[in-house]
């Protein structure tokens, strides 16, 4: 890779850093809002990682391999797939009922961010 290819590669991130809310800014601030922010934090370790996973796949040339090798497309392709059909089989079966609302949403939200819960003596 040519130092120019690189700079362009930084200008791109830089872009994207700096436009509206994408999916990833979109679940944190959602994880957030529902959860606290220790989970939150969660969510932004994990999307940090997955960003450096991909960027050090980019840099040793996953790209060319699956280009040339049909079979690690198809096993990269097919492994994606378990892995959205995993996340979205434990979603269905959680217990977190994304339709319902809560009679006080602060109450709810108060005990979501509150490590100790609803059996302290202050609530």
């Amino acid at each position: 890779m040519t130092i120019e290819t690189y700079m362009l590669y930084l200008a791109a991130v830089a872009v994207f850093f700096a436009t509206p809310p994408g999916t990833s800014q979109l679940l944190i601030i959602s994880n957030s809002v529902r959860h606290g922010l220790r989970r939150s934090v969660y969510t932004i370790a994990g999307d940090l990682t997955a960003n450096s996973l991909q960027m050090i796949g980019a840099s040793f040339g996953l790209a060319a391999i699956i280009e040339t090798s049909a079979t690690a497309f198809l096993w990269i392709k097919w492994l994606g797939v378990a892995y959205l059909v995993w996340i979205g089989a434990h979603l269905i079966l959680s217990n977190d009922k994304p339709g319902e609302v809560a009679a006080d949403p602060l109450a709810a939200l108060s005990e979501a961010r509150s490590p100790i819960g609803s059996s302290h003596p202050l609530h």
